[in-house]
């Protein structure tokens, strides 16, 4: 049986960007932070509506070992920027049930 920690390992090697994020870069500039070799971007969703919208961004430190999320929003005054401070450690099993798409990719993970 495919595990969380082999899916989020793939992740690893080919991240997912979604909707509003198109590569590591556009993540990194979004948020107005320079880019972190330490980082490995596994997840990046950035609805963007006309005047708001609200990103997400899982990652893994190679440092620490460890994966962490970072959550940013903005309304038609400001972007991204500034928020990436906020980022928080997170338990591989807790992602799938925070992020909705991330268990939904999971699943079909498990099926191949």
């Amino acid at each position: 049986m495919k595990t969380i920690k082999g899916f989020l390992r793939a992740l690893r090697i080919t991240p997912i960007y979604a909707n509003g994020f198109t590569c590591r870069e556009d993540v990194f500039d979004q948020f107005a932070k320079g880019d972190d070799q330490d980082i490995q971007i596994l997840y990046a969703n950035y609805d963007n509506a006309d005047y708001d919208g609200y990103a997400e961004v899982v990652y893994y430190r190679k440092s620490t070992k460890k994966y962490y999320e970072v959550y940013g929003s903005h309304c038609s005054c400001y972007g991204l920027e500034d928020q990436w401070d906020r980022d928080e450690e997170i338990v591989a099993e807790e992602l799938l049930k925070r992020i909705d798409q991330l268990n939904r990719l999971f699943l079909d993970y498990q099926k191949k």
